[in-house]
């Protein structure tokens, strides 16, 4: 059985796959290279929540979602903790989340 650990670094790592492959044929962001990726789309989406869990919230929407950040790191890290709706007006963007959540 995987730990807690190596299964969100697994996900991770498949978004990560997810997004490059799509990022190369349809623009959601122009942060390309892999540090960047980590630290301006998962790491900065995650501190998010600290405030979720002080806030005990158990739904949660992403208003102007993007290319699905906060909304997918934070869903990877939900543990069905709390339900994550996201929201963008921008078709492409939105197949992307549901390209991952689909995943």
């Amino acid at each position: 059985m995987q730990s807690l650990i190596e299964q969100f670094q697994k996900n991770f790592e498949m978004l990560h796959e997810l997004y490059n492959e799509y990022n190369a044929h349809t623009n959601i962001s122009a942060i390309r290279d892999q540090d960047a990726i980590y630290q301006k789309h998962f790491v900065d989406s995650l501190y998010v929540s600290t405030h979720i869990e002080k806030l005990q919230a158990k739904s949660i929407i992403d208003l102007g979602s993007g290319g699905g950040f906060p909304a997918l790191p934070l869903a990877i890290v939900a543990q069905d903790n709390y339900h994550i709706t996201a929201v963008d007006s921008v078709g492409k963007k939105t197949k992307f989340i549901t390209l991952v959540k689909e995943e």
